[in-house]
């Protein structure tokens, strides 16, 4: 569930800092077509612009990268199943320790580390995703539809509306130093490719891009930042799960601030229900999602959906 954020200083964890490590990476190759095309070029203003173009590139593209680093889409099916049995050896693991009590360090470590995976509707935990961050993410995202009835992606935005600025603040620094530990990792992956890709050339004898590096210290560059990569990516966990608890806990303060009432009375007057009223919370929140997102309503006696403006006129017949 990604956060409304503003521009801002923050912005240097999410923009600045991915872009100008793409910056390096991509360095010789734009050193490159622009001595084709534009010789003269200071190398600091080329490692500048690149920084700001390549740093937007990596915020815009936001959505796909978290996708893939939660293992959503874009997986091998092969790589997806293999890591999916991985999770479960180690949610079993866990499961096993919490049961045993005789380390009482170890079962408290357990206890923290299993709230790190989403639960399924008998409230046990499960894997959904072949990465870590992927369950993490869902753990936490699933929190107020299980306990409020809220949808995450619907809900979250109005809740942010009702907060003050200081806790809007609060809350997307938050995410911004968590957003930042995803775009470097994926950015030195990219980098770790690309240095791949210039030590082939190089050993290869290829001339096509004048200012690669030799092919060892190429080859060093890649090693070295794909190890910065898996490492910055395994330090976001921590990070996650402490920006998940703040998510949680907006909703547990804030929820009541949402009042729909006046929408829960005009749906119960549209699909003649009166007992709607007397609904659970979680219930009503269902409702109001399913009105305002898919803009339609359930109808009590024959258990289905429809719109309320096709509702409207099957009233009138």
């Amino acid at each position: 569930m990604k956060l409304p954020f503003e521009f801002n200083l923050k912005l240097f964890f999410r923009l600045l800092l991915p872009g100008f490590l793409l910056a390096i990476g991509f360095f010789p190759l734009i050193k490159t077509l622009l001595d084709h095309a534009w010789k003269g070029i200071s190398d600091a203003y080329i490692l500048t612009f690149s920084a700001i173009i390549l740093g937007w590139l990596v915020v815009v593209l936001d959505m796909p990268i978290y996708i893939a680093f939660e293992g959503r889409r874009y997986w091998p099916k092969f790589l997806w199943n293999l890591l999916i049995d991985c999770e479960n050896k180690r949610l079993n693991k866990l499961i096993a320790k919490t049961r045993q009590k005789d380390d009482w360090r170890e079962y408290l470590e357990s206890s923290v580390e299993i709230r790190r995976f989403p639960m399924n509707k008998d409230g046990e935990y499960e894997v959904r995703y072949p990465t870590r961050l992927g369950n993490l993410v869902a753990a936490y995202e699933d929190y107020p539809d299980r306990i409020y009835g809220m949808d995450p992606i619907f809900y979250w935005p109005r809740i942010w509306l009702t907060l003050d600025k200081e806790l809007r603040e609060e809350i997307d620094g938050q995410q911004a130093i968590a957003d930042s530990v995803i775009y470097v990792s994926a950015s030195l992956l990219v980098c770790s490719l690309l240095y791949v890709i210039y030590a082939t050339l190089q050993s290869i004898g290829s001339r096509f891009i004048d200012y690669a590096p030799a092919a060892l210290a190429s080859w060093g560059i890649a090693i070295t930042t794909f190890a910065l990569a898996y490492m910055i990516y395994n330090w976001s966990f921590h990070i996650h799960y402490q920006f998940g608890e703040t998510f949680k806990s907006t909703f547990d303060l804030y929820h009541v601030r949402l009042d729909f009432n006046t929408l829960i009375d005009e749906i119960s007057e549209l699909t003649n229900s009166p007992e709607i009223k007397s609904y659970t919370m979680q219930e009503k929140n269902r409702i109001i999602w399913r009105y305002l997102h898919n803009y339609r309503v359930k109808i009590p006696e024959k258990d289905s959906t429809i719109s309320p403006q096709k509702l409207k006129s099957l009233r009138k017949l």
